[in-house]
């Protein structure tokens, strides 16, 4: 689940039009602006502590707002803007949006607030879609031919790429937490981790004793930075803010960038569900980096260097622990702990928001979800109440299920060959990048209603942030099977990845769906073997993700499916 969060109220109420550009035309009652017409928001830091086992501001986490802080704070759209979307292109899109505004955590009049005493006259419903990061940064970006990734090929930062400093002075990764905010009716920031914390503890044949301050951790490839993109899409909603690390290889011609960061003594620390109190060498790292060696001295005083293959993926927000010690006295070995979240759940326990939490949460809302898919917009009474346990509604958007936590399905079995029989408009499922894993569908003989996946039929409505990790499906009938759906025949699919997929079908078979027909997939990425019979006519770039398409929209999409073919014909035996 999400921790370590800093609420951010605005001043005032901000309302939006959101699938427009800005808003059209706004007089004396609507232009809403903050106190002392100057651009400002409240801001508190809660939920930092790792429970009471750790000292959360020794391990390198920011522990609250202090005054002189200071963030920055972007804008879709520039202060007063009353052009439609349609007007910001036939203008050619101006630049004067709002772009690192620094705002200082300041006490005025015994108020604590972030205020910027440079932008006055704030209309704040015109302002769109906004972005904040902390902690504020007015580094310029390096000279030196400073690139981003684009595919396979790296190229300068556009116009509407900026440049974020990431590197403390002793050139570490920050902790940096961000936000972005689309809708401000009363509702607050929610600022979460960006990057990821791995946590290092000492045993068997090492000790800190010969480690005095630090361990060096050696990547893959060179961080250089990162930024924040401001870009219009074809799909729904069509703005948005997208925060990018910058990562080049470690034989690129460009002298910028560190490969390599101190894992620092940090002090005692517990891990959960031990008693045992040990020294721990902390390192913040970007998201999706690949350690290829971690450098420490044994006790006889030699350089080790231990690989880290078994560490996972990492993902922002989590703290991965792990064990350096000797295997069978004589190996240097990772030993990976459960990962755990940055942060303290007990705090979000005491305010909880809305969502799914747990496995047993998961089938409870299923349960109820399949049992009023067709009337969610019409539903009242004992089930209306139980769903807003784990979602929320509007009568304009519909409901926002969220997922708040990993949900381990490895004990949830399905008889129709779905979980969830189908997405539908006015329904959004937002994962919250957690992971739902180890699914397994397989009915062994017994035909599925509508096909094999995660959701059956996705005809509307939104799917967010999800990752599938571990599903495994088994099917050898003919109705189409994905691991995300069987069917795709409307919606979206934003910002989903499934990794570890493992299916073995006869045919019509994806990762992402058996069959699309329509909707819209953007952002993505697909992992896995899918072993079934080649489909005919299919884009061999989504050989493996999709079975079978024949209508619907993909914007950026990665595939890493190993496919094996298989006859048409095999016979499945469902082991």
């Amino acid at each position: 689940m999400k921790i370590k969060i800093i609420d951010i109220c605005i001043m005032g109420l901000l309302l939006l039009r959101l699938l427009t550009g800005c808003n059209k035309e706004y007089g004396r009652d609507d232009a809403l602006r903050t106190d002392n017409n100057y651009l400002a928001i409240e801001g508190e830091i809660v939920g930092t502590n790792l429970s009471t086992r750790a000292l959360t501001d020794v391990l390198g986490s920011c522990r609250s707002f202090e005054v002189g802080d200071e963030i920055g704070f972007y804008s879709f759209h520039e202060n007063g803007c009353n052009m439609s979307r349609n007007d910001h292109f036939a203008a050619g899109d101006p630049v004067e949006y709002m772009r690192n505004v620094r705002l200082t955590y300041s006490d005025i009049a015994g108020t604590k607030k972030f205020i910027s005493t440079e932008i006055e006259n704030v209309v704040m419903n015109t302002l769109g879609l906004t972005f904040a990061y902390y902690p504020y940064s007015d580094e310029e970006m390096p000279e030196d031919g400073y690139v981003k990734q684009n595919g396979a090929n790296y190229e300068p930062l556009g116009k509407h790429d900026h440049y974020i400093h990431i590197f403390d002075s002793n050139n570490q990764v920050k902790d940096l937490l961000t936000a972005t905010k689309r809708q401000y009716s009363n509702v607050n920031y929610m600022f979460g981790h960006q990057f990821s914390m791995v946590l290092l503890f000492l045993g068997d044949g090492f000790s800190p004793e010969q480690n005095e301050e630090s361990l060096t951790v050696y990547l893959t490839e060179h961080i250089i930075g990162a930024h924040v993109t401001r870009e219009w899409r074809e799909s729904v909603p069509p703005d948005r803010f997208t925060f990018t690390v910058d990562r080049i290889p470690l034989d690129y011609s460009l002298d910028i960038g560190y490969s390599s960061f101190k894992a620092f003594k940090r002090g005692e620390y517990i891990l959960p569900g031990t008693t045992e109190s040990r020294i721990a060498y902390s390192v913040i790292l970007p998201y999706g980096t690949e350690i290829d060696y971690i450098q420490v001295m044994d006790k006889n005083g030699n350089l080790q260097k231990v690989k880290a293959t078994t560490l996972p993926e990492l993902e922002s927000g989590w703290i991965y622990p792990a064990t350096i010690r000797m295997s069978d006295g004589l190996v240097p070995t990772l030993y990976p702990h459960e990962i755990i979240p940055w942060g303290d759940p007990i705090e979000i326990k005491v305010d909880k928001l809305p969502g799914i939490y747990s496995s047993e949460e998961f089938e409870k809302w299923l349960g109820l979800y399949n049992k009023n898919v067709d009337v969610l917009n019409t539903i009242t009474g004992a089930d209306f109440t139980e769903l807003e346990k784990y979602g929320t509604y509007d009568a304009g958007e519909g409901w926002i299920f969220y997922i708040r936590d990993s949900i381990d399905c490895s004990r949830i079995e399905s008889t129709t060959g779905t979980l969830i029989t189908k997405l539908v408009d006015g329904v959004t499922i937002d994962g919250g990048r957690h992971q739902i894993k180890n699914i397994m569908l397989d009915l062994k003989g017994e035909e599925p209603i509508v096909g094999m996946g995660l959701i059956g039929e996705i005809t509307g409505g939104r799917l967010w942030n999800l990752r599938l990790y571990f599903p495994t499906v088994r099917y050898q009938g003919v109705k189409p099977s994905g691991c995300i759906a069987a069917v795709i025949s409307g919606g979206q699919i934003t910002n989903c990845t499934v990794r570890e997929a493992a299916m073995l079908c006869r045919e019509t078979v994806g990762v992402l769906v058996g069959e699309i027909t329509d909707g819209a997939v953007d952002d993505c990425k697909f992992h896995g073997v899918v072993q079934a019979a080649v489909p005919a006519g299919l884009v061999p770039e989504y050989l493996g993700v999709v079975g079978k398409w024949s209508g619907g929209t993909f914007g950026t999409i990665i595939n890493s499916v190993k496919f094996i073919e298989l006859e048409s014909d095999f016979n499945q035996k469902g082991e």
